[in-house]
């Protein structure tokens, strides 16, 4: 677990806003610094300070964690590449770009904003596909990492059309991706908007019908072979191409933040709480307090399941939960 003098030097005063899985044994966090009382002073509205941080829990404690810093991110997201190397990746809504891990510490160029891509608007989400980062973002943005400095886009005109613009057409409504998932390269599925999924073969992207106008959030290719789809207020979507139903209809206050696939169920987290999906029934998960409190960021990979929020990160391998970090205790042990 993280010790105090870790928490004092490299989490004290910043808040964990995201997680990713390197290794069963090794996890990278994404920490915004905090605002203080009265909020941020207007030179530093432009670009939030960010921490990007990488835990090793069987290094010694010397030794555990590696940390970059960067200024200018604004909403930025996180993965972890297998390929070319392992290292987290951190994207922001521009398109900065940001390594740590294999070797680097870098900045990176930032992914080309271009009506054929790699991007034609804001980033929203970044996932970790087959060993690959993919991005995604606003105006059908798609693009892949290949490499340092290397983005191949998915979202020409020939194979994703950009939204419709016009009379009749309100912003928000094509506005966009929110969220990446596949069961293989040639097996993706983008959602966001207004009811907007679109399935990719490869070669093309198609629209899927969808029985519903909701807004977006999330998507999980599971491994029962459905795709699961987050809505506006935890509502739910399951399907495939062009059958779809929705299995459940939410009534919270906020979207999930993530959905992913452990074992046998799909599993989805907000910072309110923690629930799984069971023979098509949304259901909160059976876990202790301490592994609820740490709802918000869901991560699966290398056979084990993080879960990370602003009061701290536990990972699951099937069996039984092990904390990571309790930052409510560690707040109490700094000066």
């Amino acid at each position: 677990m993280l010790n105090a003098t870790e928490y004092q030097v490299f989490f004290k005063g910043y808040s964990l806003v995201d997680a990713a899985i390197r290794s069963r044994d090794s996890f990278s966090f994404l920490l915004k610094q905090d605002e203080p009382e009265g909020g941020m002073p207007d030179e530093a509205k432009t670009g939030q300070r960010v921490r990007l941080i990488n835990f090793f829990t069987q290094a010694e404690p010397n030794d555990r964690i590696d940390c970059g810093q960067y200024l200018g991110f604004l909403r930025a997201k996180l993965a972890v590449s297998t390929q070319p190397k392992l290292q987290a990746v951190l994207v922001d809504s521009s398109g900065e770009v940001a390594v740590l891990g294999g070797g680097d510490d870098d900045m990176e160029q930032t992914i080309v904003e271009d009506p054929d891509g790699p991007r034609r608007s804001i980033i929203t989400a970044v996932a970790t596909l087959f060993g690959h980062v993919y991005a995604v973002g606003l105006w059908r943005s798609v693009a892949k990492r290949l490499g340092p400095n290397q983005w191949e886009s998915l979202c020409t005109q020939a194979i994703l059309p950009k939204p419709g613009t016009g009379k009749g057409v309100e912003f928000g409504t094509h506005w966009g991706f929110q969220a990446i998932d596949g069961f293989a390269p040639d097996d993706l599925y983008a959602t966001g908007g207004h009811g907007e999924v679109w399935h990719y073969d490869g070669q093309v992207w198609k629209q899927c019908p969808l029985p519903t106008n909701l807004v977006l959030y999330n998507v999980c290719c599971a491994g029962d072979g459905q795709v699961y789809i987050g809505a506006q207020s935890g509502s739910i979507l399951r399907g495939r191409e062009d059958h779809w139903e929705v299995i459940h209809q939410g009534s919270m206050t906020l979207p999930f933040k993530d959905m992913v696939w452990y074992q046998d169920r799909v599993w989805c987290t907000s910072d309110y709480g923690l629930w799984q999906i069971v023979d098509g029934q949304l259901i909160e998960a059976d876990v202790p307090l301490a592994v609820r409190a740490c709802a918000g960021n869901l991560a699966v990979g290398d056979g084990v399941m993080l879960l990370a929020g602003i009061y701290g990160a536990t990972v699951y391998d099937g069996q039984q939960w092990q904390a990571l970090i309790d930052f409510f205790a560690l707040a109490k042990t700094a000066p």
